[in-house]
């Protein structure tokens, strides 16, 4: 750690704070509506499998650039990654449900919501869920505490890597199940990215992050965006 001592700055050393736990959000489920017409169901010797995941393929935020007016065919705003609420029926294999969130932080409460929306229109309710990881369990500690389902934990579930492998997109792996490069699992594609750049007028200096430009090199390296581009970016950058 730089240290100021008199009128000189050195070197010192310091302890580390110790990590801060991860907190996860924790949604109140409060739709008692749906949770009445959910006791009415006969519970089923049927356990599921949840686990929330975020998908490595961007998605175009479609939805924001209509309320906003936008009819462009390039995309106005940078793509997001969505998150991912996979339901398995650990029997079956079945994949039951696969509710998707834009935004886990501010829509996490959706994913429970939708949830719980399945398991009415399926007309099945399970007896326990297995999760394995504290994000998806307390996700769904409200949900499962008001409808008094076991909600375990367990360190290991191999059904759902079996599944996630096979939706090949969840990982970013090709068909022999290789680590794809990061260029590789861009569903949105480069060229498509480099349009989002092209219109100028839409281009905010402040927009265009160093990091992003550090990172845009290593495509430029590899072929996947034009020199161009790049040397484009940095004068805007500088403007």
């Amino acid at each position: 750690m730089l240290e100021v001592k008199g009128d000189s700055v050195v070197w010192g050393v310091t302890e580390l704070p110790e990590a801060r736990p991860v907190e996860y959000p924790s949604p109140v489920f409060c739709d008692d509506e749906l949770l009445a017409k959910l006791r009415k169901l006969k519970k089923q010797d049927m356990t599921i499998l949840c686990e929330v995941v975020m998908l490595v393929s961007p998605e175009r935020d479609s939805e924001l650039e209509e309320s906003s007016g936008y009819q462009g065919k390039m995309p106005m705003v940078a793509p997001y990654y969505p998150y991912l609420l996979l339901v398995l029926d650990q029997e079956s294999l079945q994949i039951l449900a696969a509710i998707h969130a834009k935004d886990y932080v501010h829509g996490n409460f959706r994913l429970p919501q939708e949830f719980a929306v399945q398991l009415l229109e399926m007309k099945r309710l399970p007896k326990r869920i297995l999760v394995r990881d504290d994000r998806t369990q307390v996700l769904l500690t409200s949900l499962s505490d008001k409808l008094n389902i076991e909600l375990k934990k367990k360190k290991s579930l191999p059904e759902l890597d079996d599944v996630e492998d096979d939706l090949d997109y969840l990982k970013g792996k090709d068909e022999e199940g290789f680590e794809t490069s990061n260029s590789d699992a861009l569903d949105l594609g480069m060229d498509q990215f480099s349009d989002y750049f092209t219109s100028l007028d839409q281009v905010d200096s402040e927009e265009i992050p160093q990091e992003l430009l550090d990172s845009l090199k290593e495509f430029t390296e590899d072929g996947e965006i034009s020199p161009e581009l790049l040397q484009l970016l940095q004068e805007i950058r500088k403007v």
